[in-house]
């Protein structure tokens, strides 16, 4: 006997498909943009904070390693998501279709 393979799920169609987003709703990339800039912003604070130590400014040195700490941090976050994402898209390409 032979059955008739049944589709697995809801067929996409144009219309669900290409449903267009809703005012309030931000994409991914632009989540993850935003992210990098601020990571970015966070390193150039933390260089200028010590440039301006080193030439003898009136900066505090807590104030610079404060700054250049989350300036690690935020690089250091930004690393393991780089990394996770990474080990997601090839989890995928290993699956079998």
């Amino acid at each position: 006997m032979v059955y008739r393979i049944e589709p697995f799920g809801p067929q996409l169609t144009p219309s669900t498909a290409t449903k267009p987003q809703k005012k309030g709703d931000e994409d991914f990339v632009d989540t993850l943009k935003r992210f990098v800039e601020n990571v970015d912003s966070r390193i150039q604070k933390a260089d200028h904070m010590m440039e301006a130590f080193a030439v003898g400014k009136r900066t505090d040195l807590h104030n610079v390693m404060i700054e250049t700490e989350k300036a690690d941090l935020s690089l250091r976050l930004l690393l393991r998501i780089r990394n996770k994402l990474v080990e997601a898209y090839q989890e995928i390409m290993r699956m079998q279709i």
